[in-house]
């Protein structure tokens, strides 16, 4: 778990945009940009961007936005819904945005596929706490959590949520329920996507790459879904910690789980990731 710096995630961005800008003068890049798709990638934050992301990297006709993730906390709405209304065919805008209607609408009339990535939220709360405690340095609640008293009361503060530091797990899930509900969504899960190497299983991984596809009207072969599936799980990512999904059993205390139980519980059911609350 290496810690970062600034100069190394602009570095990372920078690949990304002169990997973006050269697709357009291959054969794909050029056809991608009379008929490729627009796509919306938004993501619960730690809830697998970074696999999404690869997909769509390595995806036939499509490239890069240019713009840095779109986050509903750093950018204002009319700025969120400037970027999207100006995607090009054959580009894929990265975000963080809750469900908003406007939005919502506004992606369905300009033809526009939209995805979103989910994760076992008590999955997302060990890796939203270990990211900004020990990873990302210049993140700006790092301070406040290397303040605490240990990994422990970092846990109950992205469980609960500290005013104006960060938001409860209950409030980040609900704020996204909107997208899960819309019908011209897809919603993909963090553990179908991440394959073998990462815990999860390779079919499932197959299966999800080839419904993204499907999603955004793109048609590819066997051969070529395995060749992107194998190339999805990047330990080099500026967000990458692991691409374990069940760490959190060994880090929660009982206490840890009987709260989240309560705040969370339903949510777990709801979107399968639980049948009961015996876990």
């Amino acid at each position: 778990m290496s810690s970062q710096n600034r100069i190394k995630r602009y570095i990372i961005f920078a690949k990304r945009l002169l990997y973006s800008f050269f697709r357009i003068f291959v054969n794909s890049g050029i056809e991608g940009m009379y008929n490729g798709p627009k796509i919306f990638a938004n993501s619960i934050p730690k809830s697998g961007t970074f696999l999404l992301q690869r997909v769509l990297y390595n995806m036939p006709k499509m490239r890069f936005a240019g713009t840095r993730t779109l986050r509903k906390h750093l950018h204002s709405k009319n700025y969120i819904k400037k970027k999207i209304s100006s995607l090009k065919n054959g580009q894929y805008q990265m975000a963080h945005v809750d469900y908003d209607s406007e939005i919502a609408k506004l992606i369905e009339e300009n033809n526009i596929k939209s995805i979103l990535i989910i994760r076992d939220p008590r999955q997302i709360i060990i890796s939203h706490y270990k990211y900004v405690s020990y990873i990302d340095t210049t993140h700006p609640i790092n301070d406040y959590f290397k303040s605490l008293k240990d990994d422990n009361e970092r846990i109950m503060a992205v469980i609960n949520g500290i005013p104006g530091i960060v938001e409860p797990i209950e409030d980040i899930l609900n704020s996204y329920v909107g997208w899960m509900n819309d019908k011209n969504t897809l919603v993909v899960k963090f553990e179908d996507l991440i394959g073998e190497k990462g815990g999860g299983s390779d079919f499932s991984q197959h299966e999800t790459i080839k419904n993204i596809y499907k999603h955004v009207d793109i048609s590819l072969n066997i051969s070529k879904i395995k060749e992107i599936a194998n190339k999805v799980f990047d330990t080099k990512s500026p967000t990458f910690r692991s691409g374990n999904v069940k760490s959190w059993n060994s880090q929660f205390s009982e206490k840890h789980k009987r709260i989240l139980k309560n705040k969370i519980g339903s949510w777990l059911i709801e979107y399968g990731y639980e049948e009961k609350l015996d876990w």
